[in-house]
């Protein structure tokens, strides 16, 4: 589209003289705040997320094998081992199911729809807990669980029984913004999504966040506290 366009953008912006440059510094910073959103930021949390699960596991104490569950309710959407090297540790990794052939079945409910729509029940149904370790359906809770942001309030409580904290948030993308009175995406009402306010709250945002729950971090931050 550029280059079909550049001969006759150039002719316009001849033509209106001092315009013109307004008009490119203009266009300059749109795009180079549109470069840094979209090269720093935008849905960068998958990556950073990884990153941090080596960092826990290589902090680990003699276990070299770790489990993690991506439970995001949306299709490949972590880049699960492309991010997850070490040359000492092993990761064991599960994601919601969303292939085709359960996708093409219409009488049938994907793991990624029965997480979206009742992500509590699809946790109780998943995993076992003390009173379900003879049930041969249900899985042992894994060392480390990825979620997005809007599900943390609905199973912070679930994943807490099964032994894990919530230990870190990144930042996915921006999903709200708020500029005086005036509102657009749901972000900024949904009780869940990071908040940054700006020029005295005047400007407001809301991101998206990949939240990271994990046993052992949260095993470490107490035995901390015992030894304070």
């Amino acid at each position: 589209l550029c280059v079909l366009t550049a001969s006759h953008v150039k002719a316009f912006l001849v033509r209106q003289g001092r315009l013109s440059r307004l008009g490119v510094g203009v266009w300059l910073i749109a795009n180079l705040i549109a470069t840094l959103y979209l090269g720093l930021f935008h849905q960068s949390g998958p990556i950073a997320v990884n990153h941090e699960i080596v960092a826990i596991a290589n902090a680990a104490d003699q276990q070299r094998n770790f489990s993690i569950h991506y439970l995001t309710g949306a299709c490949h959407s972590t880049p699960l081992h492309s991010h997850l090297h070490s040359l000492t540790l092993t990761f064991d990794t599960w994601h919601l199911d969303c292939s085709p052939d359960c996708r093409q079945d219409s009488e049938r409910l994907c793991e990624t729809e029965r997480f979206v729509h009742d992500p509590v029940m699809f946790i109780k149904q998943s995993y076992c807990r003390s009173f379900s370790r003879g049930r041969k359906s249900c899985k042992p809770a894994p060392d480390f669980v990825v979620t997005f942001s809007e599900y943390v309030p609905r199973i912070q409580d679930q994943l807490q029984a099964l032994g894990l904290g919530l230990v870190a948030r990144f930042p996915h993308h921006l999903n709200g913004l708020r500029i005086g009175g005036i509102s657009l995406g749901p972000g900024l009402d949904d009780g869940a999504s990071g908040k940054i306010a700006l020029v005295d709250d005047l400007l407001q945002v809301s991101v998206e966040e990949v939240v990271l729950f994990s046993k052992h971090k949260r095993a470490q931050n107490a035995k901390k506290g015992e030894e304070l």
